[in-house]
């Protein structure tokens, strides 16, 4: 790292480093840390607008964090309500006591109902079963798979990547709140991947097209047109599967359009998540839209799964090509289990209005 004469941002590069790593709360570090780097990249000559406002809401972040003695927080966009809780009840199988008192206070004065109204979960169907095992089997794949216009690279640079025409999904490895004792960023996006809405339209024109190619247009999809398709053109059945169970995710969701998808095998602690809500979206850079709803389908056969919903506890699937339904702003965790792969697709909306609750597009 190359230091220039700049004495103001010296000091404050000294202010940073001479905190005592030991004496403060590890989200605390953790947002030191992440100051530090934006500083550090900021203060070079070739440094760009886009990096010194990383910097800016880095160091914002910090100054939020330092004001908080260290805990961590959530924070509902549309009401303001807000929770405040330490790393190691973020971190505890059991919700604490201000979880539950914030999602059944939310439940109550936004949503206007009980919170064990606003949990569901739905059976598979014949149908939802293979379109899942479709996806999942195409997923799983390790070796880069092309063809359809569709591409899959596993375990590539940036994790995952998942190219459906000109449109291209990644794997995530930033999000931190996850149960592995070391969390891992490249660990992390091998097992995952975010479709933002792009992707989505992509995959869904790409699908109606197909359908208009291989199927009758006045017939629905069953099981015997999907497995035909999956026996000799692997990337269509995956688009058509995938964008099936998108669409019952957003008919059980009753919400508006989707805002994103992620793909995630939560059966590694890189990828299974400690309480949190679902506002990924509104941390983007630039912020995305406030997500309503969420909406999980398992993937992964022989496998038994589940969630927690702080005021509710575990909510089991009932197996693959299984729904479960939640508000996306509830906190929520996964729950461990014995599986060695647990593949899950969760599909998240924006709150339905009168322009853009009929279609997930």
């Amino acid at each position: 790292m190359r230091v220039h004469d700049d004495s103001n941002r010296r000091k404050a590069i000294d202010l940073l480093f001479n905190i005592p790593r030991n004496d403060v709360s590890q989200p605390l570090c953790d947002s030191w840390r992440e100051a530090v780097d934006a500083m550090t990249t900021a203060i070079e000559p070739t440094a760009s607008d886009e990096d010194k406002e990383k910097m800016r809401k880095a160091m914002a972040k910090f100054q939020t964090c330092v004001a908080n003695d260290g805990k961590e927080s959530i924070r509902h966009s549309p009401t303001g309500e807000q929770v405040f809780f330490s790393p190691d009840e973020r971190r505890a199988c059991d919700a604490a006591p201000q979880m539950v008192t914030y999602n059944q206070r939310l439940a109550e004065t936004y949503a206007k109902q009980p919170l064990s109204e606003l949990v569901s979960t739905h059976a598979a169907t014949d149908l939802t079963v293979y379109a899942a095992s479709v996806v999942v089997t195409f997923v799983s794949q390790s070796r880069r798979f092309e063809g359809d216009d569709v591409k899959w690279i596993p375990a590539g640079a940036n994790g995952n990547e998942l190219h459906v025409g000109s449109e291209v999904g990644y794997g995530y490895g930033g999000y931190g709140h996850v149960r592995a004792p070391r969390p891992s960023r490249e660990q992390q996006a091998k097992s995952t991947l975010r479709g933002l809405r792009p992707l989505y339209a992509a995959m869904a024109e790409m699908r109606d097209k197909l359908r208009s190619e291989l199927l009758s247009e006045d017939v629905d999809l069953s099981v015997e047109d999907l497995q035909g398709i999956a026996s000799n053109r692997p990337g269509a059945a995956f688009v058509i599967a995938c964008v099936y169970l998108l669409e019952e995710a957003h008919r059980i969701a009753g919400a508006g359009i989707l805002e994103d998808f992620h793909l995630v095998d939560t059966a590694n602690p890189n990828a299974s998540f400690k309480h949190h809500a679902d506002d990924h979206a509104e941390h983007d850079d630039p912020p995305g839209a406030y997500i309503e709803r969420s909406v999980g389908c398992l993937l992964s056969t022989d496998v038994e799964s589940s969630m927690a919903v702080a005021g509710i506890g575990e909510v089991k699937y009932g197996g693959q090509g299984s729904f479960v339904s939640f508000p996306a702003w509830a906190i929520h965790s996964s729950v461990p289990g014995e599986a060695a792969v647990a593949w899950k697709l969760v599909a998240f909306f924006r709150p339905k209005t009168e322009e853009g609750g009929a279609h997930p597009r």
